[in-house]
């Protein structure tokens, strides 16, 4: 996390009532932030934003608060961003807005443009933890040698002694020996020290007090476990019992205590536990620190799976479970590619496709922007995930690299029908009947199932159309389509036999948009 800089420096003098106003929205905002009123700070910088044009604190402030609330990472860039080029500062600094644009930029794994952005900000403490990061997905050589000369630096600075601990302590067990030195003061600033150590202290009897220490401080944390494990702080009996008391697991942790089990004995316990487990398992797939997945349980059974994978904060598909089965989702679709570095700020900026399955893999329907697409049965595959069995018997999902997302070209192809609010009638749903993508009959019917409008076609081109405009159960009128080739509007003229007598009164030549 990096820390708020406060400075009474002014970059570019704002107007004098300007400043002011400034001034106490932030102040505000600070105020509500410090008491836990994070929606009022919010909101009071959201209000303050007429002003992002001419203060970049106010757009800072913003994007480092929905930072900590965890929104997603383009609602932090975008007031991120306008801090940033409107380059007015007086409470914060350019400084710190480009180390939070890096940190996000991390995240999202775009590690060159992070580098980038970091040849911007002075050498401290928390660039070179950023630079590291970056690096270690890069050249882990670089990066080693990187973080070597940090650490000679910033011996104390326990991001990163942590992230080389996590990272290279087997490869460097001199340096190790060296940083253990400055235990005392790293416990101090994080007390996670007294575990994340332990398994390259040669004292067992130090290890296990130690984490005796952390056990005292937070017996709750069950990230501590397979190190108290491990150093015998803890019987195994204990570090299963423990570890199902919490609600919330992490991955790594179920497996490195399941592979410390020696007896049968705990191992059958174990799985008796895991199989009635309910709450939730995270995972962090790359070990970055950011958490991609979350897979939900009830009494052992597969609930619902949420997956992020560029960890921007919006789930590229969220899956729910019947039976241990997929049974309805809600997916990322293709789309034009982004701007570069450009991240939606909401749901509603993406493209998503609500699925329903039959069976799974195979999809009983779609809906994408209010169009839903029915199969015929066994022809659209769609899978998302994989299911393997996670420790024994139960099952755990995974993201299939080989899934392909939807778009509606795709659909098409497979759909037997499609389903769409119809643009002549109001509250009216148009079914456009396909043949391997390609329409051959629309029907539009009311609520009652009263057919207002049948069109044909040909070779996918509307041929006829007959409308009942007045809705009297009598379909008068009849549209003829006269494709053009040379725009995209179809010619037509349309006749209405309004009496019915079996002649047209009425005949005009019309351009309709209706099946551009």
């Amino acid at each position: 996390m990096i820390i708020l800089v406060f400075l009474s420096f002014i970059a570019q003098p704002l107007a004098a009532q300007d400043t002011a106003i400034v001034a106490r929205y932030i102040r505000w905002a600070e105020q509500s932030f410090s008491q836990n009123h994070r929606a009022e700070a919010l909101a009071a910088l959201e209000r303050a934003q007429d002003f992002a044009s001419v203060s970049s604190d106010v757009s800072y402030l913003l994007a480092w608060i929905r930072f900590q609330q965890k929104g997603s990472l383009g609602s932090v860039l975008v007031p991120l961003w306008q801090a940033i080029e409107t380059n007015r500062w007086n409470t914060y600094t350019e400084e710190s807005a480009r180390l939070l644009e890096a940190e996000i930029l991390i995240t999202v794994r775009r590690f060159d443009q992070a580098l980038r952005v970091l040849e911007y900000v002075p050498l401290s403490a928390d660039s070179l933890w950023l630079k590291v990061r970056a690096l270690h997905n890069i050249d882990r050589q670089h990066c080693l040698s990187e973080l070597k000369k940090a650490l000679a630096l910033y011996p104390r600075e326990p991001r990163l002694v942590r992230f080389f601990f996590e990272q290279y302590a087997e490869l460097e067990p001199s340096i190790t020996d060296n940083l253990i030195l400055h235990l005392p003061s790293l416990v101090n600033a994080d007390p996670s020290f007294l575990y994340i150590v332990s398994p390259f202290l040669t004292d067992k009897n130090q290890a296990v007090t130690l984490i005796e220490s952390y056990r005292a401080m937070f017996p709750h944390d069950s990230r501590h476990l397979p190190a108290a494990l491990n150093v015998g702080a803890i019987d195994e009996q204990t570090a299963i019992e423990e570890l199902f008391a919490v609600k919330e697991l992490d991955k790594t942790v179920l497996e490195q205590v399941y592979a410390l089990l020696r007896t049968d004995s705990t191992q059958h316990t174990y799985m008796q536990r895991l199989l009635q487990f309910t709450g939730t398992i995270t995972e962090d797939i790359d070990r970055d620190g950011v958490v991609e997945s979350y897979t939900e349980y009830k009494n052992g059974s597969l609930q619902s799976y949420f997956y992020d994978s560029n960890q921007d904060g919006l789930y590229d598909y969220s899956i729910f479970f019947e039976s241990e089965l997929p049974k309805r989702a809600v997916l990322i679709t293709t789309a034009e590619p982004a701007a570069p570095f450009a991240f939606p700020v909401y749901d509603s900026d993406r493209n998503l496709a609500h699925i329903q399955w039959e069976y799974y893999p195979y999809v009983s329907y779609s809906a994408i922007d209010h169009e839903r697409y029915v199969p015929a049965a066994g022809s659209l595959i769609t899978e998302p995930i994989t299911l393997q069995h996670f420790i024994g018997s139960f099952l755990y999902p995974q993201p299939n690299p080989h899934f392909i997302p939807l778009n509606k070209n795709m659909l098409s192809m497979s759909a037997r029908y499609i389903e769409r609010p119809s643009s002549m009638f109001s509250n009216i749903t148009e079914i456009v009947e396909l043949n391997e993508g390609i329409p051959y009959r629309a029907r539009e019917y009311n609520a009652t199932g009263l057919l207002l409008s049948e069109t044909v076609f040909s070779h996918g081109k509307p041929v006829t159309q007959t409308i009942d405009l007045d809705c009297d159960g009598r379909r008068e009128t009849i549209w003829h389509f006269l494709p053009d080739m040379e725009s995209a509007y179809i010619l037509s003229y349309s006749e209405s036999d309004w009496d019915n007598d079996g002649e047209f009164e009425y005949i005009e030549y019309i351009e309709y948009n209706h099946y551009d």
